[in-house]
């Protein structure tokens, strides 16, 4: 009931096949909803995938749709609201107020002769376990987008073992410790399908400060499935961005986006910096950070479809290679460099802080450079770009 256990081991099917068909809705609600051994929940339709609710709607936020305390989902369950033919695939959220467990397969894909992919939600207010995946992707149309929302977050290669992937007998609803933990292999699996994947930590009501966090061991390699496919690694945490494991793409162009100190949700503006401590390689994407402080010197950037950096804080800037590509920075302090900044296309630098400075040492520059500071005592120093063209400075 929908203040109960909700157990389901057996088969859900609103699909519907008929030509111009759209999948139907299925709405899993109570106050713990499980799914294990080889349950499969099916929404697919020939036109459209419909709509699976599994403890609640999108963020928990719809208020005629109940929230559970827990949702686990068992390694061997299949759930689907696909497009088959034609059309967009469906909607498939997974939320709980304290703990989602995640062990198993979601799809909300596009049809195979056209349409885009779904929307997949695999969040909790509190605590989120995850190895399992979920497939938005699109053969024939734009990559849909899996969502990944906890609080606090650590990407690992490896489970710690506190969630219980028990999937042969009946859920075990209570990890044995805190913490929210997804793999790197699970991102990796649907970004190399060509899934947009978005990790945020900015949730209303939370406990934790929305830190996310990636330990050496835990890097996101994506080779893409098909060649020339393309998708988007968003990463928007309340807090800090810390990156030791890196991200690196082949046989397609990543995108990597990294918002700290995401606002409104965020209470603390003054707190949550970018730190890149490892190689981030998007094959020809972008690249892209917010937040207070960005520092990558302890790492690498490779982003030859341009980088566009915007901190309110202080930016330091280790090894980037832009190629041909464009290179924007914005700061609210001083932009200083501590590696080799390697720029074919045009560069910008500003910084919107009275009196901060600009000192670019290790600048090697062959386009356009525009550098404006703030203020009376704002300084420019410019080392080692000998083939630089034009190089307009303004001081506001």
């Amino acid at each position: 009931g929908e203040h109960g256990t909700l157990l389901v081991s057996g088969d859900v099917d609103v699909s519907d096949k008929g030509v111009d068909d759209f999948g139907g809705t299925v709405h899993l609600l109570g106050e713990r909803i499980g799914l294990f051994g080889n349950a499969r929940v099916d929404a697919s339709g020939d036109a459209g995938g419909g709509e699976i609710l599994i403890g609640g709607d999108d963020h928990g936020a719809n208020h005629a749709v109940r929230n559970a305390s827990q949702v686990w989902i068992g390694s061997d369950v299949e759930v689907h609201a696909d497009a088959i033919q034609s059309g967009d695939g469906g909607k498939i959220v997974a939320w709980s107020e304290e703990v989602t467990q995640h062990y198993g397969s979601l799809s909300a894909r596009g049809g195979s002769l056209s349409g885009d992919g779904g929307l997949i939600e695999t969040s909790s207010l509190g605590q989120l376990i995850l190895s399992g995946s979920g497939d938005a992707s699109a053969a024939n149309g734009q990559a849909g987008t899996w969502l990944l929302d906890p609080f606090n977050v650590t990407i690992r290669h490896t489970l710690s073992g506190f969630g219980v992937d028990n999937n042969g007998q009946l859920p075990n609803f209570t990890p044995t410790a805190s913490g929210s933990e997804v793999t790197d292999t699970a991102i990796e699996a649907q970004l190399n399908a060509g899934t947009n994947v978005v990790i945020s930590t900015v949730n209303n009501g939370g406990g934790e400060a929305g830190n996310v966090t990636q330990p050496s061991d835990a890097s996101i390699d994506v080779i893409f499935a098909a060649a020339g496919n393309t998708a988007i690694l968003t990463i928007n945490a309340a807090n800090h961005i810390v990156l030791d494991g890196g991200v690196t793409a082949a046989n397609g162009t990543l995108d990597v986006v990294l918002n700290a100190n995401t606002v409104p949700d965020d209470p603390d503006l003054g707190s949550g910096n970018v730190n890149i401590n490892s190689t981030i390689n998007t094959n020809g994407g972008t690249f892209s950070s917010s937040g207070v402080n960005f520092d990558n010197t302890s790492g690498t950037i490779t982003a030859i479809g341009g980088a566009t950096i915007t901190q309110s804080g202080t930016v330091v800037l280790g090894a980037i290679d832009i190629g041909a590509g464009s290179l924007s920075v914005t700061s609210g302090g001083n932009i200083t460099d501590d590696g080799t900044v390697t720029v074919g296309g045009s560069a910008s630098c500003i910084s919107t802080q009275s009196n901060a400075d600009i000192t670019l040492d290790l600048l090697q520059l062959t386009g356009t450079l525009a550098l404006t500071t703030t203020g009376a005592n704002g300084d420019v120093t410019i080392v080692n770009a000998p083939a630089a063209r034009p190089l307009p400075v303004r001081n506001g």
